[in-house]
C-alpha cells in the first residue's frame, strides 16, 4: 500500500515539475509574442485552407455536398458578415473538378506557407535548434506539410460525414466527444512530429495529450465567459464576431505552442534535475535524480589520470583531493566542478582526484551539459570561474 502510494506521490512530483517548468519556459520563451504571430498567420491562412478542403472533397462522389455544407457551418462561426459570399466561390470551385488548376493550387499552397514558417519559428526557438536548410528547400517542404495536413483533415473529415449517415443505434453516444478529442490527439502530434522529427515521439504524444486536454477544457469555458458577458468586445462594433474569433485562435495557437513547450521540457528533464540538484533541492521522490547521483566512501578514486569518461561532475556534498603525478594540487568542496577541462576537451584525465570522506557528486553527460549552458547561462560563467581558480593555483604551485 505505501509503496503504491510513493509512486503515485513520485509520479505527482514529476508531472507538477514538468508542468511547472514548461510553464516558466513558456514565458521564457516569449510564448505570447509567437502565439499571436501564429493568430495572425492562421487568420490569413483559413480562407486559402478552406478552398483547398473543399476542392479535395469535391473529388469524394457522394458526400462532397455534405462538406461544402460542413464548411459554410465553419466559415458562419468564422466570418459571419462574409460567410455567404466565400461559400459561393467554394461551390464554384468543388463545381468542376479541374477549374483552380495547377498554378492555383500552387499558389493557395504557398499562401499558406508562411503559417508553416512562423510554426517553424516557434519550434526552433522552443528547441533552440537553427535553421540549416536553404530558403527555397524550406518553403518546398512547406508546401508538402501543407499539403499532407489538408489530405489529413480531409479524410477525417470525410470519415465524420460517413459516420454522420450511419442509423443512430450504430453509432454509441460517448463517440461524439471521444473520436474529435482522439482525432484532435492525432493531428496535433502529427504536426508537432513534422516540425521536430528528432524528438521522441513519447514525449510529443504527452505534448499533444496536453494541449488537446486543455483546448476542450478551454473551449466550454470561453462560450461561458462570452455567454455571461454578452457585451465584451462591443467596442469593435460590427466587428466583434471577427475579434472574438481571432482571440480564439490566439488562446488556440497558445494551448498549442504550451504542448510543444511540455514536450521540451520531458525531453531536457534530465538537466532540470541536475540543475534542482545543483540548488540543493532534496531528491527524495525524484526518481530521475537517483540515476544521476553517484556516491563514494572515504578515500576511494573518482577519477584517474589518464582515464576517459564521457561525463563530468558537480559535488553536491564532501570534498575531493586532485593530484598531479601524485602531489596533491587542489582540494574541491561543495559546488565545485570536478573533470570539466577533460570534459571539455574531450581528453583522457589530467589528474587524479579521490574522495575525503563520503562524497556524493551529480553525473553531467554532454548532452544535459549541453542543455544547461543553453537554459542556464550562468553556468558557463560560474564554470569559467572554476577553470580560473584551478588555473590560478595550479600556477601558483609551479612559481
Amino acid at each position: 500500500m505505501g509503496n503504491g502510494r510513493n509512486k503515485v506521490e513520485l509520479a505527482a512530483r514529476n508531472t507538477a515539475l514538468v508542468l511547472t517548468e514548461s510553464v516558466r519556459a513558456f514565458f521564457r520563451n516569449d510564448g505570447l509574442t509567437a502565439s499571436s504571430s501564429l493568430a495572425f498567420f492562421s487568420t490569413i491562412a483559413m480562407i486559402p485552407a478552406l478552398f483547398l478542403l473543399t476542392y479535395v472533397n469535391s473529388f469524394s462522389e457522394g458526400i462532397s455536398h455534405l462538406m461544402i455544407l460542413k464548411s459554410q457551418t465553419v466559415l458562419e462561426e468564422f466570418i459571419p458578415a462574409s460567410s455567404a459570399e466565400v461559400l459561393d466561390q467554394l461551390l464554384s470551385v468543388s463545381a468542376p473538378k479541374h477549374a483552380l488548376g495547377l498554378i492555383n493550387i500552387l499558389i493557395l499552397l504557398w499562401s499558406i506557407t508562411p503559417l508553416m514558417s512562423a510554426i517553424r519559428r516557434a519550434f526552433a526557438n522552443i528547441y533552440k535548434t537553427g535553421r540549416k536548410h536553404l530558403y527555397f528547400i524550406v518553403k518546398l517542404l512547406d508546401i508538402l506539410l501543407v499539403t499532407s495536413f489538408v489530405l489529413s483533415y480531409a479524410t477525417i473529415a470525410t470519415s465524420g460525414v460517413l459516420l454522420s449517415l450511419l442509423p443512430a443505434e450504430f453509432i454509441p453516444a460517448y463517440f461524439k466527444t471521444v473520436l474529435p478529442y482522439l482525432a484532435l490527439i492525432g493531428l496535433i502530434f502529427v504536426s508537432y512530429k513534422a516540425f521536430s522529427p528528432k524528438v521522441n515521439s513519447r514525449y510529443l504524444f504527452a505534448g499533444a495529450f496536453v494541449s488537446t486536454t486543455l483546448w476542450f477544457v478551454m473551449r466550454p469555458a470561453f462560450n461561458v465567459f462570452l455567454t455571461y458577458n454578452a457585451k465584451f468586445g462591443f467596442i469593435f462594433g460590427s466587428l466583434k464576431s471577427i475579434f472574438v474569433v481571432v482571440l480564439w485562435i490566439y488562446l488556440s495557437q497558445c494551448i498549442y505552442l504550451f504542448g510543444v513547450e511540455v514536450a521540451a521540457t520531458l525531453r531536457r528533464r534530465e538537466a532540470l534535475v541536475i540543475k534542482k540538484l545543483m540548488d540543493g533541492k532534496s531528491p527524495e521522490y525524484m526518481r530521475t535524480a537517483h540515476s544521476l547521483l553517484r556516491s563514494f566512501g572515504p578515500g576511494e578514486t573518482i577519477l584517474k589520470e589518464g582515464g576517459s569518461h564521457p561525463w563530468m561532475y558537480f559535488i553536491r556534498s564532501g570534498s575531493v583531493i586532485v593530484k598531479k603525478d601524485g602531489i596533491k594540487i587542489a582540494e574541491l568542496g561543495e559546488g565545485r566542478f570536478l573533470g570539466e577541462m577533460s570534459f571539455l576537451l574531450d581528453e583522457p584525465r589530467s589528474a587524479t582526484a579521490s574522495s575525503v570522506g563520503q562524497v556524493e557528486l551529480i553525473t553531467i553527460s554532454h548532452d544535459n551539459f549541453s542543455v544547461l549552458t543553453r537554459e542556464f547561462p550562468n553556468i558557463v560563467k560560474e564554470m569559467l570561474e572554476e577553470m580560473a581558480r584551478r588555473l590560478k593555483s595550479t600556477t601558483e604551485l609551479v612559481i
